[in-house]
C-alpha cells in the first residue's frame, strides 16, 4: 500500500494520539478474519443453507435448535459483505464477529508424554490449555497432532 506524504502525516498524527492508551491496534484490513454466526433461520431454509455453507439438509433441524452457531470461520474482511448479503437474501440472520484477535484454548484428550514434555506442557491428558492467540493454538495443535495426539478446540 502506498501513501502520499500528506496521508502519511495524517496517519502518524492519529497514531501519536491513540497509541498513548496502548489499547489501539493498527492492522491492515487484509489480515482481518471473521467468524459468521448464524442467529436465525427460516423454517424452509435447509436447501439454501446447504448451498451457502455446505450444511447437509438432514442436519438442518438439529442446527436450528442450537442457535446461535458459528457457520463459517476465517472469512476475510473483503468477503464479509457479500457473505452477509447472500445469507440475508436467503432469509437467514447472520452476524460477523471479528476473530483475528480471539483467544483459543485447546482440549488435549490424549498425547504421548514425551511430546507433552518436549512442548513444555506439564499436565496429563485430558486437560485444557490456557487461552492463547489463534495462530499459536493452531501451531500447538498441529505439533501435537503430528505426534499422534487427539486435540480439539475448546468450546
Amino acid at each position: 500500500m502506498r501513501f502520499t506524504h500528506c496521508g502519511m502525516m495524517i496517519i502518524q498524527n492519529v497514531w501519536r494520539r491513540l497509541k498513548a492508551t496502548e489499547e489501539v491496534r493498527v492492522v491492515n484490513q487484509a489480515f482481518l478474519k471473521f467468524t459468521l454466526v448464524l442467529d436465525a433461520v427460516p423454517p424452509e431454509g435447509a436447501e439454501a443453507l446447504e448451498a451457502l455453507a455446505g450444511v447437509p439438509v438432514t442436519d438442518f433441524p438439529l442446527l436450528s435448535q442450537v442457535l446461535p452457531v458459528p457457520i463459517e470461520r476465517h472469512v476475510p474482511y473483503a468477503g464479509v459483505p457479500a457473505r452477509l448479503s447472500a445469507y440475508s437474501a436467503a432469509g437467514f440472520r447472520v452476524e460477523a464477529v471479528l476473530s483475528t484477535f480471539a483467544l483459543v484454548a485447546l482440549d488435549v484428550l490424549s498425547a504421548p508424554a514425551e511430546t507433552l514434555a518436549a512442548l513444555g506442557l506439564t499436565a496429563q491428558p485430558p486437560f485444557r490449555t490456557e487461552p492463547m492467540t489463534e495462530p499459536r493454538a493452531r501451531l500447538l495443535r498441529a505439533r501435537l497432532e503430528d505426534a499422534g495426539a487427539h486435540v480439539v478446540e475448546a468450546p
